[in-house]
């Protein structure tokens, strides 16, 4: 039998965590109760529940009504000043008939982009896709597999309170490299030194090789260690089918590291348009500063110059006078084919766009061109006011003209959280906009 003096201090305990705002433990201590004030405080949850549920269906008047039960109850201030705000926002929404179950980007795969294999177009602040097509799907990515070698190096960086003027030495890891025709390296010298800042600008720059194999190598001790920290990497972005075998985007057969390394399941590095433009995103949010590298025509190493692999840049074979291109990376294999990751501003806003598997050198170019111009030509910025739980923000949403026209936006509210919060959807001709998970 429980004391009266240990049923006061569990319901205690439980209003505790009602104003903490941990529903879930404070329900299971209530519930081991039978004291009058413990029922009383759980209906008062139930009812927080229900007000909840009406609101993200829009039951407005329901919603009204519930909030009125638990002002007349006298509830508890965390429970009571939840569901007032329910009903405040739900004042201030206008309510969606209609609700679209089909998320898409804003621009037809149909009628953009048609001979394109896969690939994302995304804002990069918000993660809004824009357009894309068969871009879950993993395929290999020669190197294009460097940004998520570059996003860990990033990591690493950040941690360890590196300087890039860090001196390191290029060590016998990339023996043979320079024994392979058609490979893009840096020409490292064993023995010699180099800048972490070299090393990274030959790798996003020239995408070589060797550069960041020699990174990887004095970051983590071994190339096995390096791509295990991918893969770890690639885990906390949630990437599908992701898979690494080495840092260097080579195939197997043309990297000598590979001989016996247990990661090397299939042949070459494989990950998705998706993948590339969620790793893209966390790369510039991490470091914006790796533009300056990016935009460069070419950096030099050993005094040699080495050109970038990038033909989007501005004055260069492939460049646009319609979208402001500066990055921001390559990659090119038998498997792989012709593939670009595009960064660039559109009306001043900065967008990610990921190609891949294009038949030639020229075709990523121009494919990548093309999307990006009728892109900039068909979408139209829109600046749209959201709520949140504590006030609105601005937003900015891509849209279509036709589509902006009928924009709509869906709420739903987690209230029985420690920090309550609202989402949105945004819709527009019966369809949901889509943004990355």
């Amino acid at each position: 039998m429980v004391s009266g003096c240990s049923v006061h201090w569990q319901v205690a305990l439980a209003k505790h965590e009602i104003g903490e705002g941990n529903f879930a433990k404070a329900t299971q201590l209530l519930k081991q109760s039978d004291a009058r004030q413990a029922q009383k405080y759980l209906q008062q949850i139930v009812l927080l529940k229900q007000c909840q549920q009406q609101f993200n269906s829009q039951q407005w008047s329901q919603l009204q009504q519930t909030n009125y039960q638990l002002q007349q109850q006298q509830a508890l201030p965390a429970i009571k000043q939840r569901a007032q705000r329910l009903v405040k926002i739900s004042q201030q929404i206008t309510p969606v008939k209609s609700r679209s179950q089909q998320a898409t980007g804003v621009l037809s795969n149909q009628q953009f982009g048609t001979a394109i294999t896969a690939g994302i177009l995304i804002d990069q602040q918000t993660g809004q896709i824009l357009w894309q097509k068969s871009a879950q799907v993993a395929r290999p990515v020669a190197s294009m597999s460097k940004l998520l070698a570059v996003l860990t190096i990033e990591q690493a960086i950040k941690k360890r309170h590196l300087n890039l003027q860090t001196p390191i030495v290029a060590s016998d890891v990339i023996v043979g490299l320079d024994q392979k025709t058609g490979l893009t390296n840096a020409g490292l010298k064993i023995g010699q030194t180099y800048t972490m800042q070299q090393l990274l600008e030959a790798t996003m720059v020239a995408s070589a090789n060797d550069a960041v194999m020699v990174l990887g190598q004095y970051l983590y001790g071994s190339q096995d260690r390096f791509v295990t920290k991918m893969l770890a990497q690639a885990r906390q972005l949630k990437l599908s089918d992701c898979q690494i075998v080495n840092a260097n985007g080579l195939p197997k057969t043309l990297d000598p590291m590979l001989n016996d390394n247990p990661q090397a399941t299939v042949n070459e590095n494989q990950l998705s348009a998706q993948d590339l433009a969620k790793i893209t995103q966390k790369l510039l949010a991490l470091n914006p500063n790796l533009l300056q590298i990016t935009q460069q025509k070419q950096v030099q190493i050993d005094n040699r110059s080495l050109p970038n692999t990038n033909k989007m840049l501005p004055g260069t074979k492939f460049g646009s006078t319609v979208v402001s291109v500066d990055g921001f990376k390559t990659g090119t294999s038998t498997q792989a084919g012709a593939c670009v990751t595009v960064t660039g501003k559109i009306y001043g806003r900065r967008v990610i766009f990921v190609l891949l598997h294009a038949p030639s050198d020229s075709a990523r170019f121009l494919q990548a061109r093309e999307l990006l111009e009728k892109a900039a030509q068909s979408l139209t910025l829109k600046q749209v006011s959201v709520i949140h739980w504590q006030k609105a923000k601005t937003q900015a949403i891509w849209l279509t003209t036709s589509q902006a026209a009928s924009l709509q936006m869906c709420y739903q509210a987690q209230v029985l959280t420690s920090k309550p919060r609202l989402t949105v959807q945004f819709q527009s001709q019966h369809q949901r906009l889509q943004f990355l998970a």
